[in-house]
C-alpha cells in the first residue's frame, strides 16, 4: 500500500515539474527580445531606430541621425548588457562601430564612433531613442 501511494506521489510531482519545464519553456519563446523593436528619434518623433534579432543570435540594426545620417546595414552582438555594433557600409576604410544599451523604461543609448574621421561623430556621439513597437519596421532598398 506505502509503495502504490509513494509511485503517485512521486508520478504527480514529475509531471508537475514536466508541465513546469514546458511552460517555462513556451513563455521563453514568446516574450519579445528586449532590444528587438522600433525606437522614435526624440528629435523628430519618427521611428529612427530599428533593431530585429536574425535567426543566427545577431542583430540587423538601422540608425536614423536627424539631419546627418542613415545607417542601414550595422551588425551587432549582445554582449554583457549591451549590443555591440559595426558596420562598413561607407567603405571598408570608414567603419563606424558603436553600442546600444536599453533601460528599464526601453529608453535605447546609441554611442557611435568613427575613428578613421576627425570629425564624425567626435562631439556628439550619443543619441537617445524611445521604444514604440516590439516590432521593427526595416526599411530594405527597392532596386
Amino acid at each position: 500500500m506505502k509503495c502504490k501511494y509513494f509511485t503517485i506521489i512521486g508520478i504527480a510531482i514529475l509531471s508537475l515539474g514536466i508541465l513546469w519545464g514546458i511552460a517555462n519553456y513556451l513563455n521563453a519563446k514568446s516574450e519579445p527580445d528586449r532590444y528587438e523593436g522600433a525606437y522614435n528619434s526624440y528629435d523628430v518623433n519618427e521611428p529612427d531606430l530599428q533593431i530585429q534579432k536574425n535567426e543566427d543570435g545577431t542583430y540587423l540594426i538601422q540608425i536614423g541621425i536627424f539631419r546627418l545620417t542613415f545607417l542601414r546595414e550595422c551588425t551587432g552582438i549582445l554582449a554583457e548588457d549591451k549590443i555591440v555594433f559595426s558596420t562598413t557600409e561607407w567603405g571598408e576604410d570608414k567603419e563606424i562601430t558603436g553600442t546600444i544599451t536599453v533601460d528599464d523604461e526601453d529608453i535605447a543609448t546609441v554611442t557611435l564612433a568613427a575613428t578613421w574621421s576627425d570629425w564624425w561623430f567626435k562631439n556628439i556621439n550619443v543619441y537617445k531613442y524611445y521604444k514604440v513597437s516590439d516590432i521593427p519596421d526595416i526599411y530594405e532598398l527597392q532596386y
